[in-house]
């Protein structure tokens, strides 16, 4: 199916009417909006042409790409008259890929680009983005990791930036006194291995170099023949 681009206005008998869809994804989750299924043939929905795996880009001229599930729903469900205008994007490929993120035509192009050229092309990239059809004018490879988090019952917004930070970087410490002693939890937990800064063959090395010690210690080095590897 041809990428294409569409305006659909969804009509309802009444205010009270469902339009008639169900919307997945979200910025929240790293995804795009796009409609899981559509309710009936007979609801204002079926009736205009949506359909599903559509992504939404626009609802009555207003750009959701950047909203997440719970800002989406509300502004739909903001809307208290008969109709209701959305622009879709639907295709075989919606989701912006690579390609489009880093817009280089063919890879004879890259060949084509001297040295200089390619590092100020992916310094631009990273700094303010080459842009996309469906990402922000922004778009950046750089930027915090995102936590994926279920659609419903989410409490993420009651944890501050700093336990989200803990949470993404896994440098969060269990207190072990709130756990259940008979819980598979607990149990998996004291016998996780722990690290030892003490038996840490980088941190020794590193404290070498501290101190001046570049030296290699090649007594326990061995050579292998290729003969004698282990072959995968």
């Amino acid at each position: 199916m041809v990428l294409e681009v569409v305006e659909l206005t969804l009509k309802r008998s009444n205010p009270k009417q469902a339009w008639g869809f169900r919307v997945v994804g979200g910025v929240a989750e790293s995804l795009v909006l796009k409609v899981e299924k559509v309710l009936g043939l007979s609801t204002p929905a079926c009736e205009a042409g949506l359909k599903e795996r559509d992504v939404f880009l626009e609802v009555n001229n207003i750009s959701v790409i950047d909203m997440s599930h719970k800002e989406f729903v509300e502004l739909v469900r903001k809307e208290g008259g008969t109709t209701l205008k959305i622009k879709v994007e639907r295709g075989e490929i919606v989701v912006p890929n690579m390609q489009e993120c880093f817009p280089i035509k063919s890879e004879h192009e890259i060949g084509q680009m001297s040295e200089e050229e390619k590092l100020k092309y992916y310094q631009d990239a990273m700094s303010q983005g080459l842009g996309s059809r469906l990402g922000p004018h922004s778009f950046t490879t750089i930027g915090k990791f995102k936590v994926k988090v279920p659609k419903y019952n989410c409490p993420q917004d009651l944890y501050s930036d700093a336990t989200m930070d803990d949470m993404i970087g896994g440098a969060g410490a269990v207190d072990t006194s709130k756990l259940d002693p008979t819980s598979p939890c607990y149990s998996k937990l004291m016998n996780t291995k722990k690290f030892n800064p003490a038996r840490s063959s980088v941190l020794e090395v590193l404290n070498a170099h501290e101190k001046g010690h570049f030296e290699v210690d090649v007594r326990n080095i061995h050579e292998v023949k290729p003969e004698q590897a282990r072959k995968i």
